[in-house]
């Protein structure tokens, strides 16, 4: 009973952990679901191409963003009203730039990246107003729209049908984004004042997102759409896990930057993260034998990614601290490690244990970038919150 009552406790205490938690794990959920249908319903071969498309859209929206989601989390929870509509406007302008250049390889692809630009952007301002509550609604009903969609319209017009429906789960829930451009400004002043700080914020989102989606490109392109498709059974099961590291840097980094510790939610999220690894590599065999006997090969794969949440839960709470200390550099440092690591961890182990030595890959990468971050912030002097985020621009150059 006693442990029940902490429990509750702990909830109550931190109602903003819990929102953005139940958001981030009912839209895994929904989004888990969602893969798995898919699995069911096209052959490797395809399940592999739709990501594929879908890397092909991500990779240029985190371009377009310019890590002034980043930003506005960060600034706009202390206050700053004004640099939102500055970065609103900048981020319009970029990302139908780069979305026309695109329509040239693969018009429905450059659809997908509009949405997920702007739904990245209205998601930045709900958690810069920490509005977790909203938060989690977004999330959820995002999932949902898609599935519902994109499944119906498959049964239509194929894959391109799929892709349309996870365009348009996007695109209905960006809506601050999209009345927030009423107020379209391109005078810049705030945003030249964080502009150290978007710059390193921008490499860190760059890095994340390039080690998110290049290597279903790569892998797609060189290694072919079935192995492709196996190696994305593994990264959803990850994906599915990483709600926790997810829910942690979400939570964090607004609390952090206004200057409230959250050590206790740090070391509760690394103790879960490490007891759902172990049971999922325990029961991986079972759930892929059970539901997906099509992807029988991929067992292995998994039960090693799985294990990957541990060093991406120790990353992202060491992110949202660093961030929150308005210290970027590391944490763009950081994010070139893990991208560095992982795409020589495919040149070498991709190639020699093929789909085994890409997981390897996914899992060395993560560690190798937890343990510098982690290093880092142990030998920056521990001070409550952020200590102005002006100063920022100071720690970074000493």
């Amino acid at each position: 009973m006693k442990a029940v009552e902490r429990v509750s406790e702990f909830l109550r205490r931190e109602k903003g952990l819990a929102y953005v938690s139940l958001g981030n794990i009912s839209s895994a959920v929904l989004g888990a679901l969602f893969w798995i249908i898919l699995a069911w319903v096209l052959d490797v071969g395809e399940y592999g191409e739709t990501n594929y498309y879908i890397a092909l859209a991500s990779i240029p929206a985190a371009i377009s963003l310019l890590g002034l989601n980043t930003t506005v989390v960060a600034y706009l929870a202390k206050g700053e009203e004004p640099l939102l509509h500055e970065a609103n406007s900048i981020v319009f302008i970029s990302t139908l730039f780069l979305a026309f250049i695109l329509s040239f390889f693969n018009w429905s692809s450059s659809l997908v990246m509009i949405a997920m630009a702007f739904y990245t952007m209205s998601l930045a301002e709900v958690l810069g107003r920490r509005l977790y509550r909203e938060y989690g609604v977004i999330c959820v009903a995002s999932r949902l729209i898609q599935i519902l969609l994109s499944l119906t319209l498959y049964f239509f017009i194929g894959l391109t049908g799929i892709l349309a429906g996870y365009f348009l789960g996007l695109l209905i829930l960006s809506y601050r984004y999209l009345s927030g451009l009423k107020k379209f400004n391109l005078r810049m002043e705030n945003i030249r004042k964080s502009l150290s700080f978007t710059i390193h914020s921008y490499g860190l989102n760059l890095t994340t997102n390039l080690s998110s989606y290049l290597d279903k490109i790569v892998i797609g392109g060189f290694l072919g759409f079935d192995m492709l498709g196996l190696y994305q059974l593994g990264y959803q099961f990850l994906m599915f896990l990483s709600v926790i590291p997810s829910s942690l840097y979400t939570y964090m980094l607004p609390e952090e930057s206004s200057g409230k510790s959250k050590r206790v939610v740090e070391l509760v999220g690394i103790g879960f993260s490490v007891t759902t690894a172990v049971v999922m590599f325990i029961l991986v065999p079972w759930i892929i034998t059970a539901f997906l006997p099509g992807f029988i090969d991929a067992i292995p794969l998994v039960r090693v990614m799985c294990l990957g949440i541990i060093p991406a839960t120790v990353r992202s709470t060491c992110n949202a601290k660093l961030l929150g200390k308005g210290r970027s550099k590391p944490v763009l440092a950081g994010g070139l490690i893990y991208l560095v690591c992982l795409m020589t961890g495919f040149i070498i182990l991709g190639y020699t244990f093929k789909e085994l030595g890409l997981a390897f890959s996914v899992v060395a990468a993560q560690a190798s970038s937890a343990v510098y971050l982690w290093k880092n912030l142990k030998s920056y002097p521990v001070s409550k919150g952020l200590q102005g985020i002006e100063s920022y621009s100071k720690s970074d150059r000493a």
